[in-house]
């Protein structure tokens, strides 16, 4: 294909590869038949404790409107032991966006110290049951290709890989919103 020629091209010129991503696609159901999903609250909106959760560098006004665009977008929260409130990060957050017959898996994510204990596989799954309540039958998500956890998971509950592409950063730019 003609990635690879461009690529290579961007590097010569002296940009950066920051990442490499794929797209992987999927049908709802067997998502929503992994887990009860129980524990895990759906709302519209990102709280304060749902951004305290989430990985990205600094939340802007833009990053936020960004988050809560979509015709129909869901957020996920696992409430972590022994949170009050919203002041303590959940144990496990994530994100869907429903869009006709397909909808948008994002911002999975759980704290380090509560992994392997099928948080993410309950957010994935009541996100899921929700979006097949909303008329979707499949979905799609973005994951790094170096986060061999999220790959493997992703993959046990019935994804495949798509396609991937990268994101390059140009000479001198800082990379900032």
């Amino acid at each position: 294909g003609t990635q690879e020629p461009l690529c290579a091209e961007l590097e010569r010129r002296g940009w950066v590869r920051e990442v490499t991503a794929e797209v992987w696609t999927g049908g709802l159901a067997p998502v929503a038949d992994l887990a009860e999903g129980t524990g895990v609250v759906l709302t519209r909106e990102a709280d304060g404790a749902w951004l305290a959760r989430y990985q990205r560098k600094g939340v802007s006004d833009v990053a936020l409107r960004v988050l809560g665009s979509g015709p129909s977008v869901w957020f996920a929260t696992v409430p972590g032991a022994g949170a009050t409130g919203t002041t303590d990060a959940p144990a496990a957050i994530g994100r869907c966006v429903v869009d006709g017959r397909w909808a948008s898996f994002a911002a999975v994510e759980v704290d380090p110290a509560r992994r392997r204990q099928g948080l993410a596989t309950a957010v994935m799954a009541a996100l899921a049951r929700r979006a097949l309540d909303e008329g979707a039958s499949a979905a799609w998500l973005q994951v790094e290709t170096d986060n061999a956890a999220a790959r493997a998971l992703y993959a046990r509950t019935g994804f495949a890989a798509h396609h991937a592409y990268h994101h390059y950063r140009e000479p001198g730019d800082a990379g900032t919103l």
